[in-house]
């Protein structure tokens, strides 16, 4: 089954990000910018990987399919590596690629991410689940208010102000979209420019970066299920109903709460309503049955599929190989 859409803060943050962005592989909500972590490939499995509890702040959450996933730290090297490969493309082409500038901005994105989604990415997955971050932040992203956004946000990897001629050399297109194979002066350029020639050195079997369909879509299938667990809706109407008496009005934490989330400022009544939010879950258990559910499901598909996941693995550990050896070699 395919996930519905859901509100979350990240469709805001991507909602304006520049085309150079989306070509060079800015990390879709993850990463933490301290180099490649540690893989499933170390001994990790998918029956050790789930917690009931979310850690600490109750919004580490830690899924079994995680086990064989890329963690935030490594999704975030994925894209530098793909950023690299991109830039030195052009630079072959006598056009500037600053890589100091790309590992710096890729650090402060890492940051970020992690501030705001976590070791695995999982921290908004049910909205927000933390008391502190919820009283200090309302709905808010983290980033979005301590400013560490807005200055990871140029997304320019390293590459500076660009020409239309860059733009062509490093999309395969121009301006209106028509694919172009030679430069003017009759150099070849690369199948969907520099960032296509990025994104194929690291290109899975499938045809995806990152995580492969056995991942995506098994976190995805959890999720859709999971709303339709019986333990989880009736979770789901007991924090609904601990809402309401508190005289708020949401049918699902992943309803848009209707404040403002792209300001830098946390709103009294966007503070108390996260608050609430959150203590209704705590009361009604509700992230812990809609994580069990989540969990049970995601352990019996695994077992079912051992060689998907471990074909997953494989391809994982290879491609952080490659991604270490292209950092290391980068100048």
């Amino acid at each position: 089954m395919r996930m519905r859409h859901r509100w979350s803060p990240w469709t805001h943050r991507t909602a304006g990000l520049a085309v150079v962005a989306v070509l060079l592989g800015a990390a879709a909500g993850c990463g933490s910018g301290s180099g490649p972590g540690p893989t499933a490939g170390a001994g990790r499995t998918a029956a050790d990987f789930a917690t009931l509890h979310g850690g600490p702040a109750h919004d580490q959450l830690a899924l079994p399919v995680d086990a064989y996933a890329y963690t935030v730290a490594e999704r975030d090297q994925l894209a530098l590596a793909r950023s690299v490969t991109t830039g030195e493309c052009l630079r072959q082409f006598g056009y500037a690629y600053d890589f100091t500038a790309d590992k710096a901005e890729n650090a402060l994105v890492a940051r970020r991410d992690l501030m705001d989604f976590g070791l695995y990415g999982n921290k908004r997955r049910y909205n927000v689940t933390d008391p502190a971050v919820a009283a200090a932040y309302g709905y808010h992203l983290v980033s979005t208010v301590t400013g560490v956004e807005k200055a990871a946000g140029s997304d320019r990897h390293g590459l500076g102000d660009r020409s239309a001629a860059e733009d062509v050399v490093l999309t395969g297109n121009d301006p209106a979209g028509t694919v172009v194979s030679r430069t003017p002066a009759g150099r070849p350029i690369p199948a969907g420019g520099c960032a296509g020639q990025g994104n194929g050195a690291f290109t899975n079997r499938d045809g995806t970066i990152g995580d492969p369909a056995t991942i995506t879509g098994l976190r995805s299938a959890s999720f859709d299920r999971s709303e339709h667990d019986p333990k989880v809706t009736s979770a789901l109407r007991a924090w609904s109903a601990c809402l309401l008496a508190k005289g708020r009005r949401y049918a699902s934490p992943l309803d848009d709460p209707g404040f403002d989330i792209e300001s830098r400022t946390v709103s009294p009544a966007e503070a108390a309503a996260a608050r609430a939010d959150v203590a209704c879950k705590q009361q009604t258990h509700l992230t812990d049955t809609w994580l069990a559910s989540e969990v049970t499901y995601q352990r019996q598909w695994i077992a079912a599929h051992p060689a998907d996941f471990r074909a997953a693995t494989a391809e994982h550990d290879a491609t952080m190989k490659r991604v270490v050896q292209v950092i290391a070699a980068a100048r």
